[in-house]
């Protein structure tokens, strides 16, 4: 990992030259990290050119490699270095080998990494009041979701990531999450007293604490550990998340709640992003508007075949009661609007739905 740093001469101010050092130990387990202000700008197409440098980005992910998002962030790093003539050089580190989502949101604040691939941690790290985007049994569908996100309240989160450096480039479809475990859920009743893996995320155990089930906070490049020895029961994500984590190894079923219609995000570190030039920004968005239909189209398929996989491999799937569901999760919907997401209301948020 790297750190930016401005140059304090005004000579190097002027022509913007990029300085790289070493970065040692792991990101800060603070929240709020260290100030993202101190990014240095990056290196002018022109300077490049006349000095051979090369500007190097890291991009890490806790998400496995072969996944849709993974094989997007890949694409990025191809078509970037494609578009700025092997300007802007981008190294994918998947698998979560540089820490936990968390500790990627940290970083990239710091700026110690330049990118990363990740999904709703930071808007509960920074801009917790639209957390709603990601509330179980809230949505009714994927286009549902991607109304919101194109929409008023969509351009309002990201204007509130922008305020911590989390700059979005854009987002891709990750597909519904849905649950695995080794005994069939039917109805909530099922899942009381159920030790369920979840992410940190304070609007994702509230929902499932409604239907008393006891869940348990694991790094997801620890889950498969944690489900084979018995640390947890049960899981939940999207049908990738379950394929490429090899879950079919350890859990028996797979239940079809759809709780959750998520998006994962491509995003740079903001004062990095306004250091560089109109010309420079356009690779990246045009790369990553591109990088992001292609894993979308990924998503979309890989759905179908990892399923299948994972049925041919011995896994049963369930359909499950889903609307006893949605009808118990309301009473927590409603208290986290009235105390926590109050940028919105339910009405407006269905309002989305067609």
């Amino acid at each position: 990992m790297k750190k930016w740093f401005k140059s304090v001469s005004a000579v190097m101010l002027a022509s913007s030259l990029l300085v790289v050092s070493a970065c040692g130990g792991s990101p800060s387990s603070s929240e709020g990290g260290s100030g993202g202000g101190s990014a240095e700008p990056a290196p002018k197409a022109d300077d490049k050119k006349a000095g051979g440098e090369v500007i190097e980005w890291d991009m890490p992910s806790v998400y496995a490699e072969g996944s849709a998002p993974v094989k997007g962030a890949q694409k990025f790093a191809e078509l970037l270095d494609q578009k700025s003539n092997g300007q802007i050089k981008v190294t994918v580190f998947p698998n979560g080998s540089l820490g936990t989502e968390r500790e990627n949101f940290e970083a990239l604040k710091a700026g110690d990494v330049e990118l990363i691939l990740a999904g709703y941690q930071g808007q509960d790290m920074y801009a917790p009041e639209f957390m709603f985007i990601s509330a179980p049994f809230l949505f009714k569908s994927m286009d549902h979701v991607k109304a919101v996100l194109n929409g008023d309240l969509g351009k309002k989160m990201f204007a509130k990531m922008d305020e911590s450096d989390s700059h979005a480039l854009g987002s891709i479809i990750r597909g519904p999450r849905h649950m695995t475990a080794n005994k069939e859920i039917k109805t909530p009743e099922d899942v009381k007293g159920l030790k369920l893996r979840l992410p940190e995320i304070e609007a994702w155990v509230a929902a499932w604490k409604a239907f008393d089930t006891l869940a348990t906070p694991v790094a997801l490049p620890e889950l498969y550990g944690a489900l084979q020895t018995g640390v947890v029961e049960a899981s939940e994500g999207p049908t990738e998340q379950f394929y490429t984590f090899k879950l079919q190894e350890v859990q028996k079923y797979m239940i079809k709640t759809s709780h959750i219609y998520e998006a994962t995000f491509f995003w740079i570190n903001k004062p990095l992003w306004d250091s560089l030039t109109p010309e420079q920004q356009k690779w990246v968005q045009e790369a990553s508007d591109e990088a992001i239909a292609y894993a979308n189209d990924e998503a979309e398929k890989d759905a179908v075949k990892f399923e299948k996989e994972m049925v041919d491999a011995g896994m049963t799937v369930v359909e499950p009661d889903r609307d006893k569901f949605v009808e118990l999760a309301q009473p927590a919907l409603k208290e986290f609007f009235e105390t926590k997401w109050t940028v919105t209301n339910l009405d407006e948020i269905n309002s989305y739905a067609k």
